[in-house]
């Protein structure tokens, strides 16, 4: 039985950690002997420790100071100890913090498989963090990315020979307890029960740009005339204060709501008609297949690994080059065409478990390094 450490930032709510406990979750446990590894601990509610399903003993906080971060020497020398005391066979990190102290531990503790991950395509990396993914390439094994499309993009921005990379589709539970009714939802929410909805899941953050849905509602609303199209913004994020704001300005609080409940967010799904996603950078696009288990057909904008999870114009629409025009269409296309949009959910709903990552594929990857390092 191989030890292998499973390693990220912290464990906030978001998709990225999501992958990283469901991981956890589902490894085998006769195979593997999993340990998760945080460099910071939270008091924040919104958490994921209640997720996990594994022992508190196996739960270690390296206790990185923010203020220092992954460049914490205290920290990686504590993950360094605990690598060779715990005679750690196998690394996984996630994020780039954890990516950088955990392969630089896995070094020194002489750690003989060591694999990194990559969640999506970040074009706002610094120059000096591009330099240390570059640098420590040479120390890792592989390089795990959620799509080809993350994958290609890390190569040619990090300048790391594409060899390095192993394409691994995110392993999640996309499943929803089915806590709610849709037309209580609904009216709880004050929408009409045969209203068309619209709906986005996501963290409130720049790259995600739920300011466009607004934006698209006000035309819709008010330039269009359609009085029976509402829209719903699920998540939680930075940015909450700010969507209000917006709504508020372009006097849309009756058509567009913001629901903050993280703990709870793909719950709410049950209520919406279709799916859109408007973010400006994707890895993978977890929150679409959520949906699309859901029975939504969905829009979203062409970027990053979306196109491998939405079949243009079988389970939803892709649309290219950031066109607001021509995502309102689509809309449009849906909300005038119900015997239509009921064939693509059917389509959407079937093409899941085809995209969905195993965990099969991710033990069977770990094994393969082992043995070769045997």
């Amino acid at each position: 039985m191989n030890n292998i450490l499973f390693l990220t930032n912290k464990l906030l709510i978001g998709g990225a950690e999501m992958i990283f406990v469901n991981q956890i979750n589902l490894i085998d446990k006769n195979k593997f002997n999993p340990f998760v590894g945080l460099l910071y601990s939270t008091n924040k509610k919104d958490n994921l420790y209640h997720k996990l399903k594994i022992s508190d003993n196996k739960i270690i906080h390296f206790n990185f100071k923010q203020k220092l971060g992954a460049l914490d020497i205290g920290g990686i020398i504590r993950l360094t100890k605990f690598l060779r005391q715990n005679k750690i066979d196998i690394i996984f990190t996630s994020l780039f913090e954890a990516n950088f102290a955990g392969r630089l531990a896995a070094k020194f503790a002489g750690t003989k498989v060591i694999v990194s991950s990559e969640h999506s395509c970040y074009y706002d990396k610094r120059y000096w963090q591009k330099k240390v993914d570059w640098f420590l390439s040479f120390f890792t094994d592989k390089i795990v990315a959620v799509s080809n499309e993350v994958a290609d993009f890390t190569s040619k921005q990090e300048k790391i020979d594409s060899k390095k990379f192993k394409v691994i589709k995110q392993i999640s539970d996309i499943s929803i307890e089915g806590i709610f009714n849709r037309n209580e939802l609904r009216r709880q929410f004050d929408i009409p029960i045969n209203a068309f909805v619209c709906g986005s899941l996501g963290r409130f953050s720049p790259e995600k740009a739920q300011y466009k849905i607004i934006d698209m509602a006000e035309i819709l609303v008010y330039d269009l005339k359609i009085k029976d199209i509402y829209f719903i913004i699920i998540g939680y994020g930075a940015l909450h204060d700010e969507l209000l704001r917006l709504i508020a300005v372009k006097k849309l609080e009756k058509y567009v709501k913001i629901i903050k409940d993280p703990g709870l967010a793909k719950e709410y799904l049950v209520m919406l008609d279709i799916f859109i996603l408007t973010s400006i950078r994707e890895g993978f696009g977890i929150v679409l297949l959520e949906a699309m288990n859901n029975g939504l057909p969905c829009i979203a904008f062409n970027v990053g690994g979306v196109s491998e999870v939405i079949r243009d114009k079988e389970s939803g629409f892709l649309i290219d080059n950031n066109h607001k025009q021509d995502f309102i269409n689509k809309i449009l296309f849906f909300y005038k065409n119900k015997s239509l949009m009921h064939e693509f959910s059917l389509r959407s709903k079937k093409s899941v478990d085809s995209i969905l990552g195993k965990i099969e594929d991710l033990e069977i990857f770990f094994m393969s390094l082992w043995k070769s390092k045997k």
